[in-house]
C-alpha cells in the first residue's frame, strides 16, 4: 500500500485532473484536509509538498495552496528514492560566504510565494577528472550559525553536518532536475565555454518537524553527472 502522502497526493491529482478542482481553485485549508483524509498536518503538508514539485499546486504563503493553470503546468515525473544515492561524494572548494535570497527555483519548490534572505555557501564540487558542479548551499536562520564556510572544505556531506550540528533528522528531501545553461562565473569554474548545456538540480531538505534545515541549487558538468533510475508498473 502506498504510504498515507501519497494516497492523498493522488487523491487531489485526480480531483485536479477531472476537473473537480479546476485551474486557479483554491484548496480546502490544511486543518480540513487533515479532518477530510484523516491524516496529519505533516502528512498533509507532504502530499501538498508532492503537488508543488510537480507542479500541480502553487503555494501563495498567508494564502493558501491553488490549482496551477495550464500556462504553470509541465510535464513532470515524480519519482521516490533515497537521498543517499543521489547526494554525490563532496569535495568541495568554497568561493564565498554572502546573505541571498532563495532562488526561484528553491522557491517555487518548496511552495513558498517569498522567502528571507538565507546563509548561501558557493563552492565547486571536484572529482578526480575535474569539476563536477557549481552549487550554492543555503542554511535558514537556525542553522546558518552552526555552519562555517570552513566547515564545508574538503570531502564532507554538508547536511550529515546540519543534522549533526543542529541535532535534528532529515525527514525527506524534494528535487528538481531541469536543463540550463553554464554563464559568466560558472562556466569558467566548471571549464565550459560560455552558453553551455548543463544539468541544474535543486534539492530542498525538510527536518522531522517539516522546518527547512538546507537547499541546494547546483549547476553540473554535462559529461561527469547523469540520473538514473528502475522503473516498474505500479501495483494494481
Amino acid at each position: 500500500m502506498a504510504p498515507l502522502y501519497r494516497q492523498v497526493s493522488r487523491s487531489l491529482e485526480e480531483q485536479i485532473r477531472s476537473g473537480a478542482l479546476s485551474p486557479g481553485a483554491l484548496l480546502p485549508s490544511e486543518s480540513q484536509l487533515c479532518a477530510d483524509f484523516g491524516v496529519s498536518r505533516i502528512t498533509v503538508r507532504r502530499a501538498l509538498e508532492e503537488l508543488v514539485q510537480r507542479r500541480l499546486v502553487q503555494r501563495r504563503r498567508g494564502v493558501g495552496s491553488f490549482v496551477s493553470t495550464p500556462d504553470q503546468s509541465v510535464k513532470a515525473v515524480s519519482l521516490t528514492g533515497f537521498i543517499e544515492d543521489v547526494v554525490p561524494l563532496n569535495r568541495l572548494k568554497v568561493l564565498g560566504v554572502t546573505q541571498e535570497p532563495l532562488p526561484a527555483g528553491v522557491v517555487d519548490l518548496i511552495g513558498v510565494a517569498d522567502a528571507e534572505s538565507m546563509k548561501c555557501v558557493t563552492a565547486v564540487n571536484h572529482l578526480s577528472e575535474g569539476p563536477l558542479s557549481f552549487a550554492r548551499f543555503f542554511f535558514p536562520k537556525e542553522v546558518a550559525d552552526l555552519i562555517s564556510g570552513t566547515d564545508l572544505e574538503g570531502p564532507v556531506s554538508p547536511i550529515k553536518l546540519v543534522e549533526k550540528r543542529s541535532r535534528q533528522t532529515v525527514h525527506h528531501a524534494l528535487q528538481v532536475v531541469e536543463a540550463a545553461t553554464a554563464d559568466g562565473r560558472i562556466a569558467e569554474e566548471l571549464g565550459l565555454g560560455q552558453g553551455t548545456p548543463v544539468l541544474r538540480i535543486v534539492r530542498a531538505y525538510f527536518a522531522t518537524g517539516g522546518g527547512l534545515i538546507e537547499a541546494v541549487d547546483a549547476l553540473y558538468h554535462p559529461t561527469r553527472y547523469r540520473f538514473a533510475a528502475t522503473l516498474v508498473p505500479r501495483a494494481g
